[in-house]
């Protein structure tokens, strides 16, 4: 045997590196594979956590055994069924006649216990001062709508706002009807604080209209303000003293909150999307600088910086947007889940990932 399972996870596995391998002559796999293929050797929670205790032992075992492998994209000449099996399934130690792969990374991301580093980002300088953004907005939810793309509810009411503002004026009756009360002239609840934000920022509101957007505004502040307290109340069992046992916390965390609105993590036809309690939910449980509440204290963090949170997030997203996309074309009705066995895994952590019928992140955490 050229190659076991210990020393398949120890030489290459454990480093998640890309290789290259290929099936020695008159074996299942090359039959059933081809003579190669290039990607990633795959493992669970449970199956990593295990090789990690066997490779620290001095005297290596060798023992033969499926080994599960991620094909790379655009690399292999694969039905979807053989790059299931590989997945799923795997392929014998012993069917494997040569690794090959480049000397780096020597880097077991798994067994790491310090914060990671995201690469940094690359940044594009571009004048943008003569674009119009409420125009480029409905012109670009005009052409997800026409590829049949989804638009988060938050898109779709800032649309709805921009266009009330736009055409207010000479829209039909029946067509107003859709965006307000044309009895009393009340804008639908979800749609004010668009259009008055819109009319904001082309300098078109009456004195009116600046206290109703301040109120608005208000109102949106307050809501935030109830959910924040749901959220405390579940933290600890005297919530009240959050403000002064992690009172740092608890400033970091409305500062950075205190803007946010809903939005998409990704940008496929299905979307998915958090709102202001899915923030909070991951935010206070999950994140060192924002854990709050003896409760929480037990909660696995993410081992990333502050301001590379929600980057993460949409990165493990989009490593399954796809799966993401064929679940809910096939199952409308039914929440997406990654869980146990089955966690996402990115740069030495597996997460579990929760997504409701409506394209809502309801749960995302890692599990090791």
């Amino acid at each position: 045997m050229t190659y076991s399972q210990e020393e398949v996870y120890k030489y290459s596995g454990q480093f998640d590196k890309v290789v290259t391998v290929s099936f020695r002559f008159g074996s299942d796999a090359r039959n059933k594979y081809g003579d190669f293929i290039t990607g990633k050797f795959y493992y669970t929670p449970k199956e990593r956590a295990d090789l990690e205790n066997i490779i620290a032992i001095e005297e290596l075992p060798k023992t033969d055994g499926l080994i599960k492998f991620a094909v790379g994209n655009g690399l292999n000449e694969l039905t979807e069924q053989q790059i299931g099996d590989l997945r799923f399934e795997g392929v014998l130690a012993s069917d494997i006649i040569e690794i090959l792969q480049f000397s780096q990374p020597v880097e077991n991301e798994f067994s790491k216990s310090d914060i990671r580093n995201l690469p940094d980002p690359i940044t594009i300088n571009s004048n943008l001062s003569d674009v119009d953004e409420e125009e480029m907005t409905l012109w670009l939810n005009s052409q997800r709508l026409k590829s049949g793309y989804k638009l988060i509810p938050e898109e779709i009411n800032r649309h709805n706002g921009i266009i009330l503002r736009k055409y207010e004026d000479r829209m039909p009756i029946e067509d107003l009807k859709n965006f307000k009360n044309v009895e009393t002239g009340e804008i639908k609840p979800e749609l004010k604080y668009h259009y008055l934000n819109s009319k904001y920022y082309k300098d078109l509101l009456s004195d009116e209209e600046k206290i109703e957007f301040e109120n608005t505004i208000k109102e949106e502040a307050d809501q935030k303000i109830k959910i924040l307290g749901k959220e405390l109340q579940k933290s600890q069992e005297k919530w009240k003293a959050v403000g002064i046992d992690y009172k740092q916390a608890l400033a970091w965390l409305i500062h950075f909150s205190s803007d946010f609105r809903p939005e998409r993590l990704t940008h496929g036809e299905i979307p998915v999307w958090w709102d202001y309690e899915n923030l909070l939910h991951i935010y206070m449980r999950h994140v060192s600088e924002t854990q709050i509440g003896e409760r929480f204290e037990s909660k696995t963090v993410f081992q990333y910086k502050f301001r590379d949170i929600k980057t993460v997030i949409e990165t493990v997203l989009k490593k399954i947007e796809k799966e993401i996309i064929e679940h809910f074309k096939d199952n409308p009705d039914r929440d997406f889940r990654r869980v146990g066995e089955q966690s996402v895994y990115y740069k030495g952590d597996y997460y579990v990932i929760h997504i409701s019928p409506t394209g809502q992140l309801r749960t995302f955490y890692k599990n090791n």
